[in-house]
């Protein structure tokens, strides 16, 4: 099987960033490490400024962002390091 390979669109994923105050976006996980399987979901992690804690408005905004910036045929998986517990 071929490696599928993510289409990126620098200029919506800043502005993305820019328009919910993502200080950080983060590609991780087996795509990022070049072991993805073809059923692999596409792994994000994003870290914010000043995040609006239980906006879910907020929240759409930055997964539909990053679903029109990142063209994939698999899922995103979103991960917001701002709720995340440190350990």
């Amino acid at each position: 099987m071929g490696k599928e390979t993510l289409k990126i669109d620098r200029e919506k994923l800043r502005q993305v960033a820019e328009t919910c105050g993502l200080a950080l976006i983060v590609l991780h996980g087996s795509r990022a490490e070049g072991r993805a399987r073809p059923d692999s979901d596409v792994d994000i992690a994003v870290w914010a400024f000043h995040r609006p804690f239980g906006d879910r408005e907020w929240v759409w905004k930055v997964f539909e962002g990053l679903e029109d910036a990142i063209k994939s045929p698999r899922n995103l998986d979103i991960a917001f390091l701002n709720s995340q517990s440190p350990i």
